[in-house]
């Protein structure tokens, strides 16, 4: 898979592969994906497949935020060999190591910031290959992953002027500086650490995401999409039940609940496992629909 510096002027590479994908297309409903697709409900009136007409002056990336802690890196166990493949379509930024900065294939795991972990899942690149046919075969899907494990606000890692929070703004921003590149959303999923200071979450909460909208360009109003944490212990039941009302206070949210989900063990009951991990990135996949065509109640 080809690697782009953001130096690179002529944009030649970028056009290559959007020639690729336009003969390449894989079908929303695959049938790999059948126990996603099932398990969210996704209504086919929703979903504009991306047969449409392919406008060569508009290639360019769509970006999503992935941010939070290790849910939404992905601790999700066992990865699998077909449904975790990659696609052509779906590129990453990494935030650490030899390629960040760079634009790569994106494959699980993303490289977050922080500890990674060989061979396990997160809900980034099911989401991202799920969007990627709805739209037009010019426009491909850049991931800025930029979660970080064991990161909150109580232990000031995602307060504005935070490293967890200036690294996001950072990374999105640079994204962003590609040639048409558009900022589509931030899909959120943090909450375990804050339960040490729980009567300060929705405060600290919605002061985040509201500095990593007016900081990030572009992202006054983008759509952010958060995700329930596991209900592993009570104090994740209350961080949860912060989470929940989050679009009663902050305009342009919509959530993902955690319902029927499983983590990976008795012996790690935090983290989502990883069939829960695709089927999450089903669930911000409708939910992301829902919300950007004005279905989603506030």
């Amino acid at each position: 898979m080809s690697k782009f510096a953001l130096t690179n002027g002529d944009y030649a590479n970028l056009i290559t592969v959007a020639n690729h994908a336009i003969e390449e297309r894989l079908p929303l409903a695959d049938s790999l994906y059948a126990d996603v697709v099932v398990s969210v409900d996704l209504d086919e009136n929703l979903i504009e497949k991306s047969g449409v007409e392919t406008d060569m002056n508009d290639i360019g990336f769509d970006v999503f935020i992935i941010a939070g802690q290790s849910n939404a890196v992905g601790r999700g166990k066992p990865i699998d060999n077909i449904l975790d493949t990659s696609s052509n379509r779906v590129f990453q930024m990494p935030s650490q190591g030899p390629d960040k900065d760079m634009v790569i294939a994106a494959i699980d795991p993303l490289v977050h910031n922080g500890k990674i972990h060989p061979g396990t899942v997160g809900f980034g690149l099911t989401f991202a290959k799920l969007y990627a046919d709805t739209i037009p075969n010019n426009r491909q899907v850049l991931l800025v992953p930029v979660a970080n494990g064991g990161t909150g606000f109580v232990d000031n890692q995602w307060n504005p002027g935070n490293p967890s929070f200036n690294l996001a703004v950072q990374q999105s921003n640079l994204a962003l500086t590609y040639p048409n590149s558009k900022l589509m959303g931030i899909l959120w999923l943090q909450g375990e650490t804050d339960y040490k200071q729980i009567n300060q979450y929705q405060s600290r909460l919605d002061a985040g995401l509201t500095a990593l909208r007016n900081q990030i360009k572009e992202a006054t109003n983008t759509p952010i999409i958060l995700g329930m944490i596991t209900d592993s212990s009570p104090a994740y039941t209350s961080i949860n039940n912060i989470i929940v009302d989050t679009p009663n206070r902050l305009l342009n949210c919509a959530i993902v609940t955690n319902e029927g989900l499983s983590a990976n063990s008795v012996n790690d009951a935090i983290h989502y496992n990883a069939v829960s991990q695709r089927i999450l990135g089903g669930r911000y996949f409708s939910k992301y629909l829902q919300l950007t065509k004005g279905l989603c109640p506030r």
